[in-house]
């Protein structure tokens, strides 16, 4: 095989050649037609060039200023008009008309170049120095001095043709030269990009030729890793800029969300009147909004990337649903929907995530009232034993316009919704379907839609499980999710470290509203600094700080400053996006922005232990 190849390489390499050399030729030939085509055309240069400006203008305004001073003036004479006042301002306005087309600048630069339009100015020049001093003179009733001006410039009515005609003049010798100079440079350019292309397609060929043999037969062991390593890199390289644009998108948004979310918080613990308290609610209801749906592009980032961790445990469906439909009732409200319920077939816990279930929950609500307009939106759980499983269901439905069928497929894919276009009439990102389905896939189940034009749709998801492991509703259970413990906050001592003051400021009225006496610093210096004075029961610590990070002072923490305090992280990235450095310092952690229920919680949690 090599020695056909290598003597098949001097046939090849010289019809290369000659192949090359006449491509060459063509494209010079074809350039060169083409050139001459473009560049001799008359219309398509005229269309290029001109005209370019309306030099006629200032002249015009002279022209009409002029007879609408001969007009005052033979007014005057004939003893229709007493207005000098008048006479003398419509003067002064047509002697600034005659500076704008007498003085060069950049518009008059061509035409005084002009022989008749230079004559045209002297001669208009000549008549308005005449007419000027018997305009100054002109007393009241002076009507034979009037009709003098008049006629001297009725006598301008030649000038100002002469003038138009040296603008004409001008205006084609404008034209000309910006012709020829287009033409030149066009031909240079032309010509200079033939020649390049000529001389790159030869060099391009030669070289290809020379080195053909050589890389022939590395290229073939090298493209496939070269494939590999390139699909590799876009891999990581699109994760590492989804999860920095996440970060950055959560940060910069969240922190002032928080100060919202905190503000709202106190308003509505204020005696407020109806009014302002609906307009509290409405713009908790904003906030709430914008949070979800950045968690939204966070989860589905995570799903996709596979980074999702679950939380397994025995729930209560019954608890999911209940909490669910209350919380969106308000919303259906706005649109004059209610939310029912049907769990009366729920008998066992079942080993999930209860957060991720709810956020199923949520989404499939949300999606429901989002596109109906009458009626109720029903939320039913059943279950039932087949063979050694436990089948769940937990299905949503609605009496809303319905999916059309062609419609089904798409779906669950992100950024898609049912009136996609110009038009849509409903909120959100498209993104609350395609993270159910990943959700639902995650967990196990899977989810099925059944719909009807006009009438409403009923989205279902089903989990199984075996039998053996199940725990009937009421059952002890050591790792079922606890209630919130009472634990008394008053008195306790707090300490909040972030650099970002609105931050701080809503976190502190938050926790003053919970009973803790709570100090604030601005940077892990400062915290050091208190901490070297005295300790506290609970620190809340932002992770994403300039200068030293909450997790580098985390660790300083445990070893020397309050090895006994409660450390709580907070941060506006997912905790899949953090580094196993940063959590491992922190008893517990909080998402941006931080509402009053998850302080309760949390602190209610930790210092619990603490008290007991």
């Amino acid at each position: 095989m090599r020695s056909d190849d290598t003597c098949q390489w001097p046939r090849w390499s010289r019809a290369g050649t000659l192949l090359g050399a006449a491509l060459a030729l063509v494209i010079a030939a074809w350039g060169y037609t083409a050139l001459q085509w473009t560049s001799t055309e008359p219309m398509s240069v005229y269309k290029l060039a001109g005209p370019q400006e309306n030099y006629y203008w200032a002249p015009a305004q002279f022209k009409f200023n002029a007879d609408r001073l001969e007009n005052l003036l033979l007014r005057y004479a004939s003893g229709d008009s007493q207005d000098l006042d008048e006479i003398q301002r419509s003067y002064e306005i047509l002697v600034s008309k005659f500076s704008l087309i007498s003085k060069p600048s950049d518009t008059t630069q061509v035409q005084l170049s002009v022989p008749d339009y230079v004559q045209a100015i002297a001669a208009i020049r000549h008549c308005l120095q005449t007419i000027d001093p018997l305009i100054v003179d002109l007393q009241p009733g002076d009507r034979s001095t009037a009709r003098v001006i008049a006629g001297h410039l009725h006598a301008l009515d030649e000038s100002t043709l002469r003038l138009a005609q040296g603008i004409g003049e001008a205006e084609n010798k404008r034209r000309d030269i910006a012709l020829e100079d287009f033409r030149h440079k066009r031909r240079v350019l032309w010509g200079s990009c033939i020649i390049a292309a000529s001389l790159t397609s030869t060099l391009l060929i030669t070289l290809t030729i020379a080195t053909y043999r050589g890389m022939r037969a590395a290229w073939r062991e090298r493209t496939w890793r070269i494939a590999e390593q390139s699909a590799t890199a876009a891999a990581n390289a699109s994760l590492k800029a989804k999860s920095a644009f996440l970060g950055a998108i959560g940060h910069e948004i969240r922190t002032p969300l928080q100060t919202i979310s905190a503000g709202l918080s106190s308003l509505a613990d204020a005696e407020l009147s109806t009014r302002s308290m609906r307009a509290v609610l409405r713009m908790e209801q904003a906030a709430e909004q914008i949070d979800a749906q950045l968690r939204d592009l966070a989860d589905y980032a995570r799903l996709d990337a596979g980074k999702l961790k679950l939380r397994i445990a025995p729930v209560d469906l019954i608890d999911i649903v209940q909490q669910v439909a209350t919380q969106m009732r308000p919303m259906a409200a706005l649109k004059r929907l209610s939310v029912r319920t049907d769990t009366s077939g729920i008998v066992w816990l079942i080993h999930s995530d209860q957060q991720r279930i709810r956020q199923i929950l949520l989404n499939l609500v949300d999606n429901a009232i989002k596109y109906s307009t009458q009626g109720d939106v029903l939320i039913r759980a059943t279950q039932h034993i087949a063979a050694s499983e436990c089948v769940t269901r937990i299905a949503v439905t609605d009496h809303g316009i319905g999916i059309p069928e062609q419609a089904k497929e798409k779906l669950f894919e992100p950024f898609v919704q049912l009136d996609d276009g110009n038009t849509r009439s409903h909120t959100g990102i498209g993104m609350g379907l395609a993270i159910v389905d990943g959700l639902v896939r995650l967990l196990g189940g899977h989810i099925t839609v059944t719909s009807t034009l006009g009438v409403g749709s009923t989205f279902e998801v089903t989990f199984r499980e075996p039998t053996d492991s199940l725990i009937r509703r009421g059952q002890p259970s050591d790792d079922r999710q606890s209630a919130l413990p009472n634990t008394p906050l008053s008195g306790k001592q707090a300490l909040v470290v972030d650099d970002q003051p609105q931050m701080r400021d809503a976190l502190v009225a938050l926790m003053r509203s919970l009973g803790l006496a709570v100090t604030a610093v601005d940077s892990a210096w400062e915290a050091r600094v208190m901490l070297s004075q005295r300790e506290v029961d609970v620190a809340l610590i932002d992770l994403q700080m300039p200068g030293e990070g909450g997790a580098s002072l985390a660790r300083w923490i445990r070893k020397t400053g309050a090895p006994h305090s409660k450390l709580i992280g907070m941060s506006a990235s997912a905790p899949e996006l953090l580094s196993e450095t940063q959590l491992a310092m922190f008893d517990d952690l909080l998402m941006k922005p931080i509402r009053i229920d998850a302080l309760r919680t949390a602190f209610g949690n930790l210092l619990d232990g603490e008290s007991s």
